[in-house]
Parts: C-alpha cells; sequence; structure tokens
C-alpha cells in the first residue's frame, strides 16, 4: 500500500489497500480513506493555524488533490476505484463520511440508498445505526431514519438474553456484547 504524493503525480493518490469493507484487499482509493485522508490533511493545517505556524502548501495541495472515487452517472462516492456494481458491503464506509468526516457530499442521500441495498448480511449491526444517524441528519423525512435504527438492533439480538451478535447470519453460540454495535445503536 502507498500514498503518492501530489509532487510524484497530479492527484493524492492511494494504492493497494483494502477497503473499510473488508470484501474489497488491494483496492486503490478507498472512498472513506480517501475522504479521511482529506479530512487529517485539513484538519491539521487548521491546528497549524491555531497556534500560529501558518497552513502547510503541501498539505493544502495534497487535500485539494485528493481522489475520491465517485460514479458520476450513478451519482454516488464509490467504495474504492473501479467498483462496479456486484459489491457486498460489510461496513458503512462510504456513509461513515456523512457521520464522522467535515466533507461536503453532494452525494449523500444517493450513497445512503444505494449502499443500504448492498449491505451483507454478515456484516455487523454497527452499519445500520450509521445509516439511522445520517439518515435522521439528512433524510426529508424520519421514517427511514427509525426503519435503519431497528434494522440495526433487532435482527442482531439473540435470546435469551438479548446479547448482540456481529452479523444477521450468525447463531446464538456467537452472540455476546459487541460494543460498536451497542455503541452505534446508543448514538
Amino acid at each position: 500500500m502507498r500514498l503518492i504524493p501530489t509532487n510524484m503525480r497530479k492527484s493524492t493518490t492511494f494504492f493497494g489497500t483494502r477497503a473499510l469493507t473488508k470484501h474489497s484487499n488491494h483496492v486503490d482509493n478507498p472512498g472513506y480513506t480517501m475522504a479521511l485522508i482529506k479530512t487529517i490533511l485539513e484538519h491539521g493545517n487548521d491546528f497549524r493555524t491555531q497556534f500560529g505556524m501558518g497552513p502547510s502548501a503541501t498539505w493544502t495541495r495534497q487535500a485539494a488533490n485528493v481522489e475520491i472515487p465517485v460514479n458520476t452517472d450513478a451519482g454516488i462516492f464509490l467504495e474504492y476505484a473501479g467498483m462496479n456494481g456486484s459489491i457486498a458491503v460489510k461496513q458503512a464506509d462510504v456513509v461513515l463520511i456523512d457521520d464522522f468526516l467535515d466533507n461536503q457530499n453532494p452525494y449523500t442521500l444517493a450513497d445512503l440508498d444505494y449502499y443500504a441495498g448492498r449491505q451483507s448480511l454478515d456484516g455487523p449491526g454497527m452499519t445500520y445505526g450509521v445509516f439511522s444517524i445520517v439518515a435522521s441528519e439528512e433524510s426529508p423525512s424520519g421514517c427511514s431514519s427509525y426503519t435503519y435504527d431497528l434494522q440495526g438492533s433487532t435482527p442482531y439480538a439473540r435470546g435469551p438474553w438479548y446479547q448482540v451478535c456481529r452479523g444477521e447470519l450468525c447463531d446464538v453460540s456467537q452472540s455476546f456484547l459487541i460494543i460498536t454495535v451497542l455503541g452505534t445503536n446508543q448514538r
């Protein structure tokens, strides 16, 4: 995996990595990772300014040239460069852009709709918690937020003590308290 800085290419590119979905290995420019790199570079300059150092011209240039992969026909950010429509998403990485990062995303609702339909049954319950948060913040109505909240909790609970299973396909013997799932549902 390599990050190619701006002085060697026109754009800041990340090669041969794994997208957060864990179903995608050795891919280029994973969507959330690229948005995260851009955010870190921008916040780094904000911190430099707060401490009287002035922004780094290199960081400014690299942040401006980060390539977040987009399918303009579908109007969505891609999980990674070259992603096709057959993907099964294990985690909500592209939707996390709208939950945790400060990037302006013109595709927020389209990303939410597209990736919710691509969720893998062996994906973690925290994904739907993130969908619920983003839907609550961005959707014109709150109906989908409630639906995602139910989808992020009900299918993952296993009796008799209603502990949480990481994926919808696991059985009661694999159930235990998963902090990320519980934490996302509490948010």
